[in-house]
């Protein structure tokens, strides 16, 4: 194919992509208005504004097609609205006309208090709508809104859907739901539940006292200070997490998972690196293609992976049991009751004083052992067609049984927390811890 013809192939292809859009609504486009082909043009701006009285009204419905809100509660019972209407054309005369079209709707239905505009009967023309609305601060809020941000500040509830735009909330003593796309969600100060359903954006939430959940594709997001519960659902999302204190369960694929100062974790990832540092309860980890790096662990460790190398330091668990490939396990000063399993990698081991017994092992797996200074524990080693290096100042036995090499040490220390590494195809080294320089 010639390059003329890919590029007019090309062409046709985006026109049909963009007739179907119009078509179907997905794009707004009128058809006989005179500045469909017309990209210049002035700014005009007109204004608009209402007192209702809303009664007894608590739940306020906002639409707006194309534009922008910003409602703030207040201690005040009244409601007041302002509509900013911008408007671009080639001359004032043609705004007007177009102007006088755009009509702020106020009206009570069902029991709430609708605030929009006729602007549904002109949405291909060019212009854009701008709410200011003061409410009061108990009010339940349900925001339609795109292209444009929405800043929401103190209310009793809020539901918010914007599409293509910015959603700013502060402080909302009850529930909050987000549905948003294609710019940044900043929400601060929840009382109750908060469910974040957004992609193609950076997201920070902080402060939120109920269960947080969040569906998210695409961007990065930020959690602090959650008091209960979170659970994250992201594909492609960057993850970063501090100061929550109830258990997160968080998946995400091919970018990184940090965690910092938490407490029970559930993290399942695809090509993730994965990070947590300060956590008081039991960690759960499932990871492929990517290393694991954990420090300061409280709670038991399990860790499922496949060519993940993991890191370990200051585990102090009720149990640590480890299964990966391919890749490096290095833990060092930890205790509690310890498995591991890995294929085609490297285990080095630098254990606190014993708690528990300590089993490691694999096939093609060459294991290093620190051994803790001045213990005694019992100890050994099974190594299938491959070597056991003894190198302590203590004695041990040797033993060699149909290809298996078998080295038994401090056998007589017995109700003591035990040693076992077995490894097939690999070395075992078991060293001195050295000397800490004062």
């Amino acid at each position: 194919m010639r390059g003329k013809e890919f590029v007019l192939l090309v062409l046709i292809i985006c026109a049909g992509v963009f007739f179907h859009h119009v078509q179907t609504g997905r794009i707004g486009w009128d058809w006989d208005s005179e500045d469909v082909f017309f990209f210049g043009g002035e700014e005009y701006t007109r204004t608009e504004t209402m007192d209702p009285d809303p009664s007894e009204i608590s739940l306020f419905k906002i639409d707006n097609p194309s534009g922008s809100m910003e409602i703030q509660g207040s201690d005040d019972t009244r409601v007041h609205i302002t509509l900013e209407k911008k408007i671009w054309s080639r001359d004032e005369k043609r705004a007007d006309e177009i102007e006088k079209n755009i009509r702020l709707i106020v009206r009570e239905e069902g029991g709430a208090l609708f605030i929009g505009t006729s602007r549904n009967e002109d949405r291909g023309r060019r212009l854009r709508t701008h709410f200011r609305i003061q409410v009061p601060h108990t009010s339940r809020i349900e925001i339609k809104n795109a292209n444009g941000p929405v800043k929401l500040t103190r209310a009793g509830s809020a539901h918010i859907y914007n599409r293509n735009g910015s959603v700013t909330v502060v402080d909302i003593a009850g529930d909050l739901t987000v549905e948003s796309s294609y710019a940044d969600v900043d929400v601060q100060d929840v009382g109750g539940r908060c469910q974040i359903d957004s992609h193609n954006c950076a997201m920070t939430v902080k402060s939120i006292q109920g269960p947080l959940q969040i569906h998210h594709r695409y961007g990065k997001i930020r959690v602090e200070d959650a008091a209960a519960g979170v659970l994250i659902d992201g594909s492609h999302s960057e993850i970063f997490g501090r100061r929550i204190r109830g258990r997160i369960e968080a998946e995400s694929s091919y970018r990184s998972i940090r965690l910092f100062d938490v407490a029970d974790i559930a993290l399942t990832g695809s090509n993730c690196p994965i990070e947590v540092d300060e956590a008081t309860g039991d960690c759960r980890i499932h990871n492929t293609y990517a290393n694991i790096n954990l420090s300061r662990i409280q709670g038991s460790v399990t860790i499922e992976g496949k060519n993940t190398g993991i890191l370990g330091r200051e585990i102090t668990a009720g149990t640590i049991t480890i299964s990966s490939t391919y890749k490096k396990t290095e833990l060092i000063r930890f205790s509690g009751l310890t498995d591991i399993h890995l294929e085609n990698g490297d285990i080095l081991l630098t254990p606190s004083p014993l708690t528990h017994s300590i089993e490691a092992g694999g096939d093609y797996t060459n294991i290093v052992l620190i051994w803790p200074e001045g213990a005694r524990y019992p100890f050994e080693a099974r190594a299938g067609l491959g070597d056991i290096h003894w190198e302590m100042d203590d004695p041990a036995t040797t033993e060699e049984k149909n290809g298996l090499s078998i080295v038994k040490a401090y056998a007589d220390e017995t109700g003591r927390p035990s040693i076992l590494l077995e490894s097939k195809y690999g070395t075992i080294t078991v060293k001195k811890e050295a000397v800490r320089q004062p």
